[in-house]
This record gives C-alpha cells, structure tokens and sequence, in this order.
C-alpha cells in the first residue's frame, strides 16, 4: 500500500476507485485489530472482544465488499472515537486515550462506506 497512491484522502469517481478503497481499508482495518488484540493483551481485555467485531467485518468488507460491514466498521469508529474524546475530556476513565487514531480510523470507515455505497450502488454498471 503506497501512501502516495492511497484513496484515504481523495475523491472516489469510479468503480476502480471504488475498490481500491474497500481493498485499503479492509487492510487497514485488519491492522486496526491486531493493534487492538494487542493493546487488549497488554492493558484492558475488554479491547478483545472490539478487535474481534472488527476482524469479522473486514473480513466482510474485503471479501464481499459488504455494505453492512462497511456501517458497522463506522458505527465501531465512531463509538471509539466517541470514547476517546469522552476520556480526553475526563467524562469518563475507562476508555482508549489515541484520539489521533482513534479520529483516523473514524476518517478511514467514513470513505469505506462512500466506496462500498458508490461500488454496489453508482458504479455497480460501470466495467
């Protein structure tokens, strides 16, 4: 994955596009598991059974290019990231403390569901 020729932060117009991003992001969320198996392993178990939601739905998001995977990865980032801003404002203590990443990974599900939404909807008679 060439962070030069990433889909992260650019503009999706065709079903290529489209799956590149899918491809990109299923990568990413797989690393975003692993990360969290193994922060769980080292801080708070509960971290587990995240990385386990996570590992199945880019699973589906990168073999199916599923656009109920695609949602709930975003509904995942958006609760982590709502976590962490909760912690960083000290409403709450148990919680991840990564807001860069967590704001990231966030970033990531939100092009996720443009692609797959633009993949199995607009661009499903593009060849």
């Amino acid at each position: 994955m060439d962070p030069k020729n990433s889909m992260i932060f650019k503009s999706i117009t065709n079903k290529e596009e489209a799956l590149k991003m899918i491809n990109e992001a299923g990568i990413l969320f797989f690393i975003t598991a692993i990360v969290q198996v193994v922060f769980g392993y080292i801080l708070q178990q509960d971290m587990w059974v995240d990385a386990a939601l996570f590992l199945g739905f880019a699973f589906g998001l990168k073999y199916w290019y599923s656009r109920i995977a695609s949602v709930f990865l975003f509904l995942l980032s958006f609760g982590g990231f709502v976590m962490s801003l909760l912690v960083k404002l000290t409403v709450i203590e148990s919680g991840g403390t990564n807001l860069i990443f967590s704001a990231l990974v966030l970033w990531v599900a939100i092009k996720t569901c443009e692609a797959t939404f633009k993949y199995q909807g607009k661009f499903k008679t593009q060849s």
